[in-house]
């Protein structure tokens, strides 16, 4: 599924987080690689995937976006 041009507004809009630096927030880089990459499945059996851009090649996301994720699984 491609993104909408709301949905990269939104990631944009909000402060950027290199997922190489999200220990800090209590994720491991490997897990939110296959977050963002495979996703999971939620209760309804959709796959949910953590939103993610590339930037400069580095792969980043958002505090809000990694909550919009947990919203969304359960």
């Amino acid at each position: 599924k491609r993104r909408t041009g709301l949905e990269l507004r939104r990631i944009l809009s909000e402060p950027l987080i290199p997922l190489k630096n999200t220990t800090a927030l209590g994720h491991k880089y490997s897990t939110l690689m296959n977050w963002c990459m495979r996703g999971l499945f939620n209760a309804h059996h959709q796959r949910v995937k953590l939103e993610t851009i590339k930037r400069g090649g580095i792969r980043v996301t958002s505090k809000e976006a990694i909550e919009r994720f947990y919203e969304r699984i359960s």
